[in-house]
């Protein structure tokens, strides 16, 4: 079976989506099938008919279970490996203070719609985000990214996590990072594999809206992506300026999630 998956081809599909489509709301576009598409009913003899079998651009990478984390103490180690850097972003990217979250926590969006860092569940392993900026230029607010990568104990508690972030958008259009910043008119859209030509992860949802910041002012793009690659979750996260537009920030954080893929697959094959 192949390693890697993530072709330019698979990305590109993913830039245009986050750009053209808007990003538009609720559980994936109107009409989008789930993965494997409609229900056919088996051929005489309990075999089902050709037009049942999986898509052929479906993502077709599977994790060797001998090389899955079972400890926190291996979880941390994988994602620490996977987690992009600010080299993989690119030449003129820096780490943020703080450049890193505790492993041993993760970001909860809370009932009142602002995001808490709180303790893993006993289904994680190890969670580890990472916060990062292209320096501000010419009077401009500096780009801000945030990845997260996340080790679940089962592919049941991976896909629990993108389904609740695609639920949180529907839940809290309006969010609050931290004091100070907040999105607004977040909108999100599901891509199971084989969904639309979607052959880079085993599921993916994407959020687009607008960030605004005490200190950098805003509105500016603002966009937030989640891939499942079986029990293992990538999150990037990325706020523009007002000429890093949003296909400048669709990119990058396309991008990322590519780097990101590879190293995963890479991890557990």
């Amino acid at each position: 079976m192949p390693r890697r998956r993530f072709v330019r081809t698979g990305v590109a599909a993913v830039t245009v989506w986050l750009v053209v489509s808007g990003c538009s709301g609720g559980s994936g576009s109107p009409g989008a099938e789930p993965s494997g598409g409609a229900e056919t009913a088996p051929a005489e003899g309990g075999e089902a008919p050709p037009d049942a079998a999986p898509a052929p651009d479906a993502y077709a990478f599977e994790p060797d279970p001998d090389r899955l984390p079972a400890t926190a103490a291996e979880g941390l180690e994988l994602v620490r490996g996977i987690a992009a850097d600010p080299q993989t972003l690119g030449p003129d990217f820096v780490g943020a203070s703080p450049y890193e979250g505790a492993p041993e926590t993760w970001a909860v969006l809370d009932a009142d719609c602002v995001w808490q860092r709180e303790a893993l569940p006993d289904s994680v392993h190890a969670s580890l985000s990472r916060y990062m900026e292209l320096p501000a230029a010419g009077g401009e607010a500096p780009v801000r990214v945030t990845v997260a990568v996340t080790a679940h104990g089962s592919t049941e508690s991976a896909d629990e996590e993108v389904t609740t972030t695609l639920e949180e958008a529907l839940r809290c259009p309006d969010q609050q990072l931290r004091q100070g910043e907040h999105i607004t008119g977040l909108t999100s859209f599901a891509n199971p594999s084989g969904v639309r030509g979607q052959s880079v992860a085993d599921d993916q949802v994407y959020e687009s809206g607008l960030h605004q910041s005490d200190a950098y002012g805003g509105p500016f793009p603002y966009i937030w992506a989640v891939h499942r690659i079986g029990p293992v979750t990538l999150a990037v996260s990325a706020s523009g300026t007002g000429s890093f537009d949003q296909a400048a920030v669709a990119t990058l954080v396309t991008d990322a999630l590519v780097a990101m893929g590879t190293r995963t697959e890479d991890a557990l094959a």
